[in-house]
């Protein structure tokens, strides 16, 4: 489905192959990373395909901050809801936790062992 264009369209009768889970999790994460820059680090990643992404479209990546804390150790994270859409339609929602720099010496990616804490505290 994913690599064979007669399997997907004579078998299994979609319109052509369609993007697989790594690329887009792969797209997901480059729009995450090109909008931190390189002090931003992905504590994870969850997301939901609702459609199918083929050859010929074109993608349109868009996200907005829906929450942001500073854990137990200090560590500044956004959580940002992240949609792909192909002609207005959403085809696949997106989650992420990342951690941001507090100030111009913090860097995330310096935070180790018991200092990288990722998950959301407990409400």
């Amino acid at each position: 489905m994913h690599h064979d264009k007669d399997f997907a369209v004579y078998r299994n009768g979609t319109k052509d192959i369609f993007l697989n889970t790594p690329n887009q999790a792969a797209w997901f994460e480059r729009y995450l990373t090109d909008w931190t820059g390189p002090h931003g680090r992905l504590g994870w990643v969850r997301f939901r395909m609702k459609g199918s992404v083929f050859p010929g479209d074109t993608m349109t990546l868009s996200g907005v901050v829906a929450s942001t804390e500073v854990d137990a150790t200090g560590c500044g994270f956004v959580t940002v809801d992240v949609s792909l859409s192909v002609d207005g339609d959403v085809k696949t929602t997106c989650t992420a936790r990342v951690a941001l720099p507090r100030s111009a010496d913090d860097n995330p990616w310096a935070r180790r062992g018991d200092q990288w804490r990722p998950a959301p505290s407990a409400a």
